[in-house]
């Protein structure tokens, strides 16, 4: 049986202080203070998973941070805290850690917390970005239409995210525009995807335009010109950058899904069939395929996230029974009755 650990931060000061009994009486900004220089990680027991092919226990560390400081403070502060919780796993028998932080953060510092812990540190953001891509398929049939026939734009700045997002995307769909800047690098990509998919996407600078035609938009980094794009009703828009939250409300406000990746459903034996499943973030469920697979060699992740990444984490995570849900918001499924009740019950060809 493998032993997994994973270092996840709070997501504001409330749950902070709710952790570590402040009480409700103590400003936010004491509570985040002492979380920035006192308190140590809050550690807990994880859910085991099994499969007929391997079986996992773990360990929760809480790092006593919130994600506006994990956003804020320099790196080199979130990363001594990310290693204290990585430490604090190992110390309970965790042979592989993995990362709940932002993707390009934890990306950044895994290796570094990695070689100060002496145990493997994977983000698992390749395989967050399989399960988006299975998310926004979800919940296009939920919505009514079927994303091997839709029109896709992936919009922004290229980045090796928004890149392997292109990839994985031109696999399912038949219209890929790639939407940015003009130079900012598309020709090379649009040639990769040629090259690995036979299907040839079409480059635009007018990223508003290309959002309005589009059945799934793909945020994949700074996007500029989005304010004057009017998104079709029913559409599907994955912030992936997470740089357009105004655009996005009120986008949403117009009968637009907005999303953020997905969830997924992990390999746990219920006692009755009809609880509900478990359901954790990608980042976890890569972190639990590794220790149910026992791959401790470190070697799964690179310093970019790749294409062959995605798929060698979703080969590993589909074998051990793991798989997508659903759209998620907030770290939250987006079930059937909330996709219609946001895009009205209305797709609009």
């Amino acid at each position: 049986m493998g032993v997994y650990g994973f270092v996840s931060h709070f997501l504001d000061a409330s749950g902070l202080a709710a952790r570590y009994r402040f009480g409700s009486v103590v400003p936010s900004a004491i509570v985040e203070a002492a979380g920035k220089y006192l308190l140590p990680p809050s550690v807990l027991k994880a859910p085991a998973v099994s499969s007929r092919y391997g079986s996992a226990s773990g360990w929760l560390a809480y790092v006593s941070l919130t994600a506006r400081q994990v956003r804020d403070l320099p790196r080199s502060t979130v990363i001594r805290k990310a290693g204290a919780g990585v430490q604090a796993a190992k110390r309970r028998g965790a042979t592989v850690a993995g990362l709940g932080f932002t993707p390009a953060l934890a990306r950044e510092s895994a290796q570094a917390i990695a070689r100060a812990a002496g145990v493997p540190v994977i983000t698992g953001s390749g395989f967050a970005l399989s399960v988006a891509v299975d998310a926004i398929g979800l919940a296009a049939r939920s919505i009514g239409f079927d994303l091997q026939g839709a029109g896709v734009t992936v919009a922004g700045w290229p980045s090796p995210a928004g890149e392997v997002c292109a990839h994985l995307l031109a696999r399912v769909c038949c219209r890929l525009t790639l939407a940015g800047p003009a130079g900012a690098g598309w020709r090379g990509l649009a040639g990769s995807i040629m090259e690995s998919t036979g299907l040839s996407p079409r480059i635009t600078a007018d990223t508003a335009a290309a959002a309005s035609r589009s059945d799934v938009v793909v945020m994949a980094g700074a996007v500029n010109g989005l304010e004057t794009a009017t998104f079709k009703r029913g559409s599907v828009v994955w912030d992936l950058a997470g740089s357009a939250v105004a655009i996005l409300r009120h986008a949403e406000r117009r009968g637009v899904l907005v999303i953020d990746g997905g969830l997924v459903e992990a390999p746990q034996d219920r006692a009755d069939p009809a609880d509900p499943p478990s359901l954790v973030e990608p980042a976890l469920a890569a972190v639990m395929a590794v220790a149910m697979e026992e791959r401790f060699d470190g070697r799964l992740e690179g310093r970019e996230v790749s294409v062959a990444e995605a798929d060698e984490m979703k080969r590993l995570a589909e074998r051990h029974g793991f798989r997508t849900a659903g759209p998620a918001q907030a770290g939250r499924l987006l079930g059937p009755a909330e996709i219609d009740r946001v895009t009205g019950g209305g797709y609009v060809p």
